[in-house]
């Protein structure tokens, strides 16, 4: 049931999608594309430094974001159906279209139009009437229950599987109202004459967060801007020259798009695979690309997140090999960066720095350490006794009988500590405990990684010499083709200037063969071709071998319309790559011999 009511909403997305009105973006990867074009096309005022509509001193460049935090609870259902009808009623009116197809796919993926009452596994298809019901039904169910006691709620449910669609279609249909209408936005103050909205503000939201850029007015005229076009209150964020919206930074001085600086937490670093932080830093990357920050932008904010894990207790040694055994091709350019950051003199220091800091505080608590009961260099009094402790009381949990153990093991030491007694184990137990390592699972999971990776590069470049054999295996048999050609032609020449008497001519440019009409007509030439001729019929056609028995363009049609269905077809198809067969064998033959004649004599022309 849930996967149904999935697909109703998906199907108002792709309407809203291909309706076109609004401010909304889809997704957060498109939040941002376009946004420093848009900017760049704003109109200025002559006055840069006065606001349009009230006169007041601003910067060159004002803006605001803001968000709509109580707009379930202040909606009320039947404002949601009105929007969800208009934008559905100006949808058809648009695209004449009454239906739309949903695919079943992890993204939403349709498009409108399709037959109604259509069953398919890949698709479904939605009347409008239809989806306007169910939604107007998700909307209308405002019950509660809460053990006993069923109560009603105001506004919008809330985190429903259509709440955001809900969302989009008031926003949405309030901002073209808005956008649609002069008379409205002189009345408020907000109309230049002879330009529209878009020239004078870039306005983007995403479900309730918008972003609001302009030129000609001022911080408080923005603000202004969203009381008058909105029925729903929006709190903006206080006046500022760089704007936060989303994971975007906009700098109005520098006029430039950044990435919001996240101070991101990760698990332990015991407890966090390498394909995890790979998986992190690629997304990372993606993100910088769909941005399209400056060079100094994604280096720095890239330097910023391997120096969080240093101090969030990841090895240099881990993050070197997690920088060398990323591989993207579309980041190769980032990767090569962060290699180069990872073995620089100052990401050392700043690793080492932090490592002398931990050092410093496993000598602080050396005396109640060497208190808890140390057997030898490196060993624990009782192995199973701080599993226990470790899984009780887990990570950094201090118990109350006594202080906090601090297990610390030196692996030279605690190797040559051992006899040679105690380390002697089974062949099992050895193998066992090799499996169990993490350590040597990253290892083994990054050596297949990386000869797959090599495995699929050999294939490619495999692929690519095929390709590039083919081509000039074809290369050479034109050529070949070409010069048996003009061997042919050269050697008729000299036959018929030694039975004429006359030497030979080469034949100009811009002259040509005389076209013949095809078989059966009665103006179809007898005059006799040549071997050169005979010679390319007979290699176009795949080897056809009742060409060299013909003598004249009339003997050749004769020959075709001999041949059987079949055959004709295929002859036809090998020489007419496009279009349609004839059904007629005249018509068939006519083409054929039609196309050969303009062939030679094209190829005349050409020497």
């Amino acid at each position: 049931m849930r996967h149904r009511w999935r697909l109703v909403g998906r199907g108002l997305d792709v309407v809203l999608r291909c309706w076109g009105g609004g401010f909304e973006v889809a997704s957060l990867k498109v939040a941002a594309v376009g946004l420093r074009e848009d900017i760049d096309n704003l109109w200025g005022p002559p006055a840069a430094f006065r606001c349009v509509r009230c006169h007041s001193l601003k910067s060159r460049l004002s803006g605001v974001t803001a968000d709509a935090g109580q707009f379930f609870e202040t909606v009320e259902p039947l404002s949601a159906v009105r929007a969800a009808n208009a934008i559905l009623q100006a949808t058809r009116l648009q695209h004449g279209h009454d239906t739309v197809t949903v695919v079943k796919s992890r993204r939403v993926c349709g498009f409108l139009g399709g037959q109604p009452d259509t069953r398919s596994r890949r698709f479904v298809v939605f009347r409008f009437s239809e989806l306007l019901g169910c939604f107007a039904g998700c909307m209308n169910i405002l019950l509660c229950t809460m053990r006993g006691l069923t109560f009603k709620l105001d506004g919008l449910p809330i985190g429903g599987l259509m709440s955001r669609i809900a969302a989009s279609c008031v926003l949405a249909w309030q901002e073209a109202c808005w956008v649609a209408s002069e008379l409205r936005r002189a009345a408020c103050g907000f109309h230049v004459e002879g330009l529209q909205w878009a020239q004078l503000a870039v306005c983007r939201r995403y479900v309730d967060d918008i972003l609001v850029i302009s030129r000609c007015f001022c911080y408080s005229c923005l603000v202004e801007f969203l009381r008058r076009c909105y029925t729903v209150k929006f709190d903006a964020e206080p006046h500022a020259d760089t704007l936060r919206w989303l994971d975007i930074v906009v700098s109005m001085e520098e006029r430039t798009v950044g990435i919001k600086d996240t101070l991101f937490e990760v698990p332990p670093a015991w407890c966090v695979q390498q394909k995890h932080l790979r998986a992190l830093l690629a997304g990372r990357m993606a993100r910088y690309q769909k941005l399209q920050l400056s060079t100094e932008q994604w280096q720095t904010d890239l330097a910023h997140c391997m120096l969080r894990l240093v101090y969030q207790g990841f090895t240099r040694h881990r993050l070197r090999n997690l920088a060398f055994t990323l591989w993207r091709p579309q980041f190769s350019y980032m990767i090569d960066f962060l290699k180069s950051f990872v073995c620089c003199k100052v990401f050392i220091a700043t690793a080492m720095g932090f490592l002398s800091l931990l050092l410093l505080v496993l000598l602080f608590l050396e005396g109640e350490v060497a208190a808890m009961g140390w057997q030898g260099p490196g060993r624990w009094k009782s192995y199973g006794s701080y599993n226990k402790h470790y899984q009780q009381g887990g990570y950094n949990h201090r118990s109350s009988e006594g202080p906090q153990v601090i297990r610390v093991e030196l692996g030279e030491n605690r190797r040559r500590s051992r006899s040679p007694q105690k380390t002697k184990k089974s062949k099992k137990s050895r193998k066992s405990s090799s499996s169990s390592s993490s350590v040597s699972d990253d290892r083994r999971k990054s050596s297949k990684s990386k000869q797959s990776r090599l495995q699929a590069e050999l294939k490619a470049l495999r692929e690519e010499k095929a390709a590039r054999e083919e081509a000039e295996r074809e290369k050479a048999f034109k050529e070949e083709l070409m010069a048996q050609v003009r061997a042919a032609r050269e050697e008729m020449r000299e036959e018929f200037a030694s039975s004429t008497n006359v030497v030979p001519t080469p034949v100009r440019s811009g002259t040509a063969t005389p076209r013949v009409p095809a078989s059966g007509s009665q103006g179809t030439s007898a005059t006799e071709f040549s071997a050169a001729h005979r010679l390319i019929i007979h290699q176009a056609l795949g080897g056809y071998e009742g060409v060299k028995s013909c003598g004249s363009w009339d003997e050749l049609s004769n020959k075709l319309a001999t041949e059987t269905d079949d055959d004709l077809k295929a002859l036809y198809k090998s020489v007419i790559k496009k279009g349609a067969v004839p059904k007629s064998t005249g018509a068939q033959v006519c083409k054929i011999v039609t196309h050969f004649q303009r062939l030679i004599s094209a190829f005349e022309e050409g020497n």
